[in-house]
């Protein structure tokens, strides 16, 4: 076995012990972690910062494996899979039982995870009829902002929670709302392929319902935004009433709070709580990606 494939192992070893971890009931065994108070506000558990210490050098395994096997040409059909494999026990399992934990919202898992699922059936399908399918520039942007803000969620989102800003969640969200348009740009990427190898299916029209379509963005947002440039690639069906803990939950990370109370740190934030404050209401809609949708991602 070659050098970048033990890595890959070890960082399945160091996922497995970091998933022990976090799920294991600790309590039950009359085994108790040490709690810190630090610097008169942030309480930390001793748990999570070995977690975040194993999630680090687990991740920075992730780019090192990778990397001498490509500059040494030492890349094998073991190491592909195992690295898939590492990868995903790693940051699926992470995400899961954050999410079950409370510390991150449960809608980011459900569409990270979903997103991989469909972009990886692309990638075997496509491999297995001879085409490679690489890593697009925005899946690469996605799993920075993840794996960043995962890291920060494990160490309590310091320096961050320190002036009050809770950048770790901020990654979060970007990283989820950039794996549905990294996923789109997937299939329209292949869409092609799919239309010549399996004719049935690569004509079939791809529909797309979500607040993130909704033409009211176009008053809030500035142009140049990538959220508008998402919406560019869909032609709009319909436009309903969005629910308020769907859209309210992504921008302002609070549902549970009156609208005059919302938080105004972000330009949308700001614009998005003046339109409701005025008693309009945010609407969602559906699409259908355009055939010419590839070119909204240049």
């Amino acid at each position: 076995m070659n050098l970048p494939n033990r890595i890959t192992i070890v960082r399945i070893v160091l996922s497995i012990l970091l998933l022990v971890l976090l799920i294991f009931p600790f309590d039950m065994c009359g085994i108790s972690f040490p709690i810190f108070h630090l610097f008169g506000s942030i309480t930390v558990s001793l748990q999570y910062i070995i977690g975040g210490v194993i999630f680090l050098v687990a991740s920075l395994t992730d780019f090192l494996d990778g990397n001498i096997a490509r500059k040494k040409g030492l890349v094998t059909d073991f190491g592909k899979v195992m690295d898939a494999i590492a990868d995903k026990v790693l940051v699926n399992g992470v995400l899961i039982v954050l999410a079950c934990n409370g510390l991150i919202n449960v809608v980011i898992p459900v569409i990270i995870i979903t997103r991989d699922i469909f972009v990886d059936s692309i990638k075997m399908v496509a491999g297995g009829k001879g085409k490679a399918v690489g890593a697009s520039i925005l899946g690469k942007l996605k799993t920075i902002c993840m794996m960043t803000g995962l890291t920060l969620v494990f160490f309590y989102n310091i320096p961050f929670e320190l002036l009050n800003v809770n950048v770790a969640e901020g990654l979060l969200y970007a990283a989820t709302v950039l794996s549905i348009i990294s996923g789109v740009q997937y299939y329209i990427v292949n869409k092609e392929f799919f239309k010549e190898k399996y004719p049935v299916y690569g004509s079939a029209k791809m529909r797309c319902c979500s607040w993130l379509l909704s033409p009211t963005l176009k008053e809030l947002l500035p142009k140049g935004s990538r959220i508008l440039g998402f919406q560019e690639l869909f032609d709009i069906e319909t436009v309903g009433i969005a629910e308020d803990s769907e859209y309210i939950t992504w921008v302002f990370k609070r549902p549970d709070i009156a609208f005059k109370d919302l938080p105004e740190n972000t330009s949308l934030q700001r614009e998005m709580k003046k339109y409701l404050l005025s008693g309009r209401k945010m609407v969602d809609a559906i699409g259908i990606i355009k055939n010419d949708g590839q070119k909204g991602m240049r």
